[in-house]
């Protein structure tokens, strides 16, 4: 169970945490695994925010953690007290970062926080007092930042686009004649020197449109359509010098396709400048001392401006959209995500799992999926000093721009982290503690994809430790093998297999990932597949909690002092923990 998330789906106190630990032993489950808050408690995801603008009645997070001194520690008591052995989960890579707010805010309550493209966001203390620890981006020289932005060019695409790149979206192609002969759009600019307000650009554009073809690439470079027809529309007759534009279209006009972040092009003079777009409005921002004192509207660009390192928009990035953020210059770091390759870091992660064995946890579950690894371009990060002197070690030069030297840097970088394991396991051990990490099937068969079996999806952190050496390390093999979701479609079945068949060969049956609200997979149909597999050990039920969006889950919390089992799913639970 992720803790954060339990505490926000329904106001906790103590003794709602005792009830449901008691509750879950009593079905038969001996032992639970809870996912341990990051440091500093950072928001980390939509269950995780401390305080909305306007404020939600459906998070109850900080209410509940009110009356907690230390949520996770308390937790891992009370579930002992129940007769369960206890897991910490530990992300590494969960350091925040994920939500921000206006540049030039100041969080409320006050937190650590640090700037970055678009704005402030809090993060870890850790990552606040050393924010040249994260992963950075590589070097793309000079700013550019003095220079006015004279025109800005948007391409839309006007060619079918094929279903096999469009998210399962369908999309026509429109004739030259329809879209030259369509009305015509009303087109404003806005500006703000902080995201957070933005006020219309007094001149009115100049717009030209022409249809030529083009290569449409994706975020990382790679070729999504080699020559595609496009509408190219020109807006100029500006001189703007602010950090923060915005672009927004209005009226029967044709339909407007793009790829935000390849698709548009913001130049001085002849200049092509460094930018990047965004189509995310900043919904719900957090609490700031200065938006107390001038609230904003949820979800309205002209009082809460936009996010630029959003990740999370499935696919290969295309959008239809009428309104388009532009942001001076990229973002320097990924915010929340911390470079493995710096020793202080390896040492910072085991100081801890310190604290996790300190809180009387029988074992620890490193996984490595998070919240804070995602931004769309992720073939310009991963660039720290450690990484580049270690590839040039090897290779005897500095990484390319391609797809294979990317690969190369996530092997260096899988390399650091295992590293890091090896320290954590020797910990672990010499307490008596168990060892266990959280193996997806991409690691065994990498593909810089973005669908959620493979490297590229925005949770992963864009590493390839050695697999084989994480098996054999491990006291218990974990695998997300969700063949049967629908949430989690494409998982290869082979690829899977081959990781069983390896921790096999050492005496090690694999544990498996059931995921009961992001896959509705708490049901026969899967627990047969799961039952006919000989190399499975054992299945962990995840996302316990019922959540009433979702309609699943196994605890449902009535009110703070009585919890109840989900009706639902006792014939499965009767029939699961049969001895």
């Amino acid at each position: 169970m992720d803790l954060d998330y339990d505490l926000s789906c329904s106001f906790h106190t103590p003794m709602t945490l005792r009830r449901k630990y008691q509750a879950l032993a009593a079905l038969g489950f001996k032992s639970i695994n809870i996912v341990v808050p990051p440091p500093d408690n950072v928001d980390y995801t939509h269950a995780g925010r401390v305080s909305f603008l306007p404020l939600k009645n459906n998070n109850h997070l900080a209410d509940s953690r009110s009356l907690f001194g230390d949520p996770f520690r308390q937790a891992a008591a009370y579930a002992k007290q129940a007769g369960l052995k206890v897991y910490g989960i530990f992300k590494p890579y969960e350091g925040g970062g994920v939500y921000t707010v206006p540049n030039g805010h100041h969080l409320l309550p006050a937190r650590s926080q640090v700037s970055c493209l678009g704005g402030e966001t809090q993060v870890a203390s850790f990552i606040a007092k050393h924010p040249r620890w994260r992963l950075k981006r590589r070097d793309s020289g000079k700013d550019d930042f003095s220079l006015p932005a004279t025109s800005i060019e948007l391409a839309f695409l006007l060619d079918k686009l094929p279903l096999a790149k469009s998210d399962g979206r369908t999309y026509p192609a429109l004739s030259d004649q329809s879209v030259l002969r369509a009305p015509q759009w009303g087109v404003e600019i806005f500006v703000s020197d902080d995201n957070g307000r933005y006020r219309p650009l007094a001149l009115k554009p100049v717009i030209t449109r022409e249809i030529k073809r083009i290569r449409i690439a994706d975020a990382n470079g790679s070729t999504l359509l080699p020559s595609a027809r496009c509408l190219m529309v020109t807006l100029s007759g500006f001189s703007i010098i602010n950090k923060y534009m915005a672009v927004r279209f209005q009226g029967n006009g044709p339909r407007l396709l793009l790829v935000p972040q390849t698709m548009i092009t913001v130049k001085s003079g002849e200049r092509v400048l460094k930018t990047t777009a965004s189509p995310t409005l900043r919904y719900n921002p957090s609490l700031t001392r200065e938006f107390k004192r001038n609230l904003p509207k949820s979800a309205d660009f002209k009082t809460c401006g936009f996010e630029y390192a959003w990740s999370w928009p499935g696919g290969y990035g295309w959008w239809e959209w009428n309104l388009i953020g532009i942001a001076r210059g990229y973002e320097p770091y990924i915010r929340g995500a911390l470079c493995e390759a710096v020793p202080a870091v390896r040492s910072y992660w085991l100081d801890y799992l310190k604290y996790i064995i300190d809180c009387g946890c029988d074992g620890v579950d490193i996984r490595l999926p998070s919240h804070c690894s995602g931004i769309r371009d992720f073939f310009n990060y991963g660039f720290n000093r450690e990484i580049l002197d270690a590839f040039k070690r090897r290779f005897g030069r500095l990484p390319g721009h391609g797809r294979k030297d990317f690969m190369e840097i996530m092997r260096i970088r899988g390399s650091f982290f295992l590293e890091f394991l090896k320290y954590a396991r020797k910990m672990l051990h010499e307490r008596g503690r168990t060892f266990q990490v959280h193996l997806r099937e991409c690691l065994c068969k990498p593909s810089l994809g973005l669908r959620y079996h493979e490297n590229g999806a925005w949770f992963m952190p864009k590493i390839l430790p050695d697999w084989k050496k994480i098996v054999k390390m491990s006291d218990r093999v974990i695998l997300s093998d969700n063949l049967s979701e629908r949430h989690f479609a494409g998982a290869r079945k082979n690829v899977a297999l081959s990781i069983k068949r390896y921790a096999a060969k050492y005496g090690k049956k694999v544990w498996v990932y059931c995921y009961l609200q992001q896959g509705h997979s708490f049901n026969k149909r899967v627990l047969n597949d799961f039952a006919a597999d000989q190399h499975v050990g054992g299945i962990y039920l995840y996302e316990v909690v019922y959540n009433k969006r979702e309609d699943d889950g196994i605890l449902e919390v009535v009110n703070p002092s009585r919890v109840r089992v989900v009706q639902k799913h006792m014939a499965l639970f009767k029939e699961l923990l049969k001895p």
